[in-house]
Order: structure tokens, then sequence, then C-alpha cells
């Protein structure tokens, strides 16, 4: 295998839930330079103060310039949003499509990166 290629050989044949494709075991492919391949996340959070109950939740997500605060049942939108900032697994900050703190600003159509940045992180 050359360096930038990822070998992907099926063991048994593979149906996909969207459409009936079938792939044979036997046939294999390489994926061309995959650390180019663009990966985007959101994410969010929700943190219930009230030891699981509902009583008094807060919860937000990197898209959103809001969060919501209050009782389940009854939450209020507030002006605030998510700061995401990528480590390494030593803790060091870690770019990824060419920032490693995102704003809501910079995140509201995904925390977008290369694989390879993401691998490198």
């Amino acid at each position: 295998m050359q360096p930038g290629n990822c070998a992907i050989k099926p063991r048994a044949p593979f149906k996909s839930r969207a459409a009936a494709v079938r792939v044979p075991p036997e046939m294999s492919f390489f994926v061309k330079n995959p650390e180019h391949q663009r990966l985007g996340i959101f994410h969010g959070y929700e943190v219930d103060t009230s030891d699981g109950v509902g009583a008094w939740v807060i919860r937000g997500k990197s898209e959103s310039p809001a969060f919501w605060e209050g009782p389940r049942h009854d939450m209020k939108e507030h002006e605030g949003s998510v700061m995401t900032v990528i480590l390494s697994e030593e803790g060091s900050p870690c770019k990824v499509g060419g920032r490693s703190t995102w704003k809501y600003e910079h995140a509201q159509w995904g925390i977008e990166g290369t694989l390879g940045e993401w691998m490198a992180c």
C-alpha cells in the first residue's frame, strides 16, 4: 500500500439501507489521500443540576448563539454561546481548519477540517 492511500476490502457483501447496493467481498479499492477528506462536526452539552430529575437544566450547542436554562419542561433561551477549544492528547492547542478555538461565529456551519488535521490532534 502506498502512503496516503487506504485499502478497503469488505469481508462480506455489504447492503446499504438507503439503496439495494451490493458490494461483493472480492472487490477491493483504494481511497486516494483520505487525509485530505473534510470532516465537520456539531456538538452540544446538557447539564442537569438537579441530580437527573430535570428540575434545572442548562443546554447549549456549538452552532447556536444562545443557550437554554430552566426546568426541562419550561426552558428559557438566553444570549450566550459555546466556545470549543480543540486540544491534543497532551493538552496543548491543536488546530483544525486553521484554528484551535472555535466561537459560535466560526462554528455555526460546523467545526470543519481535514481528516489529517483531526487525526493529528
